[in-house]
């Protein structure tokens, strides 16, 4: 009975190793993701000349 639970536990800790490290990775690959969008979307806005300056120092200015 002690053995089987040994190998219980065993197979156990594997199992969770190996879902732990399939989340890490799932993790990383997201924010990878995340970063690309992120980084291609601020220069798309940042390239476009009709682009809306959000600082409301700015808006005396234009009136």
């Amino acid at each position: 009975m002690i053995m089987f639970a040994a190998i219980a536990l065993a197979i156990g800790l594997l199992a969770s190793v190996f879902a732990l490290g399939r989340e890490i990775r799932l993790r990383r690959a997201l924010e990878k993701l995340l970063h690309i969008l992120l980084s291609r979307w601020r220069n798309r806005a940042a390239k476009r000349p009709d682009a809306i300056n959000p600082d409301p120092t700015d808006l005396d200015d234009r009136v």
